[in-house]
């Protein structure tokens, strides 16, 4: 423990001694470690080796200043760690032998293998027997027989994947001083001292215990002065932190008069004529009308959507207003397996009704009423086990413009047709035809997947795939497929 504090607190003051001498750009030598120095050149090489794996594994052509500052500051505190253990794990006698880094690589589940692009394009896993044909290809290499842009690509995937081997060395020699650290024994004089005192010195004590029952009370004398000082040396003890009390109110319902709701109605339209006449800036527009609902100019899919809002855009032109308007329904009544757990409205204060109830599998459902005649309904069931793909586009026809999108929706469903919410199947993607994928996404911040590619696990059932046309009309087809469910297809149209 005193070696690993030892390193972090060095690894620390080594770090801000760096960061001070930074600015001196005329120093020749970056900074030491140990007693090595590190040159300014050797450190810029590191920083630029760094940078070039950075952009390849996030296909990017150009770094921000501020990710180069990153990428400096990672470059140093991996070069101090580095340099720290290596010194230590050398005192110990410990290594990395070529023959464990090659056990490691034919194993293929290291995380950094799995950053590599030399991954099997059906399943996804490392795959040595590529990482050995380019490898072999690499060493072969004849560059006055190939075009500059091969011999350029392979110099770049050559220098990546010494990056990556390098690294992988240092990381499991660092494991295994770790490992090495966590597993030893490491005491102290005083420490020592303790443990030998509790083993061999001995102590006879006599305990006498009299029951406070058999203390007469007549021969206790308690005066109010003595009750006082006991309260002011005990009364922090009696604080309660939270309010226990059980204080009664009531409830009053404060329904809006007609002339509330005309006042509302005018201040509403007034408002709808204002958005008629504004073509753009709507943000600061929506902002002024002091809505809850902040504008996005995001699109989303309508499913997204109120159902009553929803209902009216399918026959709803651009640039229209509709409104204002009362939403559809009065109340609404929540059913658990059939047994209705009371119906509730929204009023003034409350922009939306909620029930708590306890789970159990089975179904949940809605019923909206206006003026007592059912309006809506809306039941969700318990899902079973994934068993096929549902394809939900929002738009089936597309202009050939190149450019015009599609967002299709992906979802996995039980053989009864519900949404399996704790599905995270991986999902693959093929298109026919005169479109092609844009971008994949799942809606999980934590996800390391690409943005750019043929698959996507699933997120609470859910997937994105956006298809984009490639300027030519006619026909396409979507197909999603997934291991152990039913495929879906999706025919997208280009005019």
């Amino acid at each position: 423990m005193v070696i690993v504090i030892g390193l972090a607190l060095f690894a620390f003051i080594a770090g801000d001694a760096w960061k001070i001498l930074q600015p001196h750009q005329g120093k020749q030598d970056a900074g030491e470690v140990n007693g090595n120095t590190l040159s300014a050149q050797d450190y810029q090489k590191m920083v630029d080796e760094f940078s070039e794996v950075i952009k390849l594994t996030n296909g990017l052509n150009s770094l921000s200043e501020d990710q180069l500052t990153n990428i400096k500051d990672q470059v140093w505190n991996t070069y101090v760690t580095n340099e720290l253990i290596a010194a230590e794990a050398k005192k110990l006698g410990l290594k990395v032998t070529d023959k464990e880094l090659q056990a490691i690589i034919d194993e293929g589940t290291n995380p950094l293998l799995m950053q590599t692009p030399f991954r099997n394009p059906q399943t996804g896993a490392f795959d040595k027997d590529m990482l050995k044909k380019f490898l072999v290809d690499y060493a072969n290499l004849d560059a006055s027989k190939m075009p500059a842009q091969y011999v350029e690509y392979y110099q770049t995937m050559g220098n990546f994947w010494k990056f990556v081997e390098r690294t992988l060395k240092q990381s499991v020699l660092a494991e295994k001083y770790q490992n090495l650290i966590a597993k030893s024994l490491i005491s102290n004089p005083v420490a020592a001292e303790d443990v030998f005192n509790g083993r061999t010195a001995q102590s006879d004590l006599l305990l006498a215990g009299i029951p406070y029952s058999s203390i007469s009370d007549s021969t206790i004398t308690v005066s109010n002065d003595d009750i006082k000082k006991l309260y002011e040396e005990k009364k922090e003890s009696f604080k309660q932190p939270v309010e226990t009390r059980d204080i009664k109110f009531i409830d009053v319902r404060v329904v809006p008069s007609e002339a509330d709701r005309q006042e509302v109605q005018k201040e509403v339209t007034e408002y709808s004529n204002q958005l008629i006449t504004t073509t753009n800036d709507y943000t600061a527009f929506i902002r002024s009308t002091g809505s809850v609902i902040p504008f996005a100019d995001v699109p989303v899919n309508k499913t997204v959507l109120p159902s009553d809002v929803a209902s009216r855009l399918d026959s709803t032109s651009v640039n229209e207003v509709y409104g204002p308007y009362y939403n559809q329904a009065d109340e609404v009544e929540l059913f658990v397996n059939g047994k209705s757990q009371g119906i509730k409205s929204k009023d003034d204060n409350h922009l939306h009704v909620f029930w708590r109830v306890k789970y159990e599998p089975g179904s949940v459902k809605v019923v909206a009423r206006k003026a007592g005649t059912v309006v809506a309904e809306k039941e969700i069931r318990t899902a079973g086990t994934p068993s096929m793909i549902r394809l939900t586009p929002d738009r089936n026809i597309l202009k050939a413009d190149g450019t015009d999108l599609s967002f299709v929706t992906v979802e996995i469903l039980d053989a009864e047709g519900n949404i399996c919410p704790l599905a995270d199947n991986l999902v693959r993607f093929e298109v026919e035809g005169n479109l092609f994928i844009a971008g994949v996404d799942n809606g999980n911040q934590t996800s390391m997947e690409r943005f750019k590619d043929n698959k996507r696990k699933v997120f609470n059932g859910k997937c994105l795939v956006v298809l984009q046309n490639n300027g030519k009309t006619g026909a396409a087809r979507l197909k999603a497929i997934s291991e152990g469910l039913k495929e879906a297809v999706v025919d997208i149209v280009s005019e």
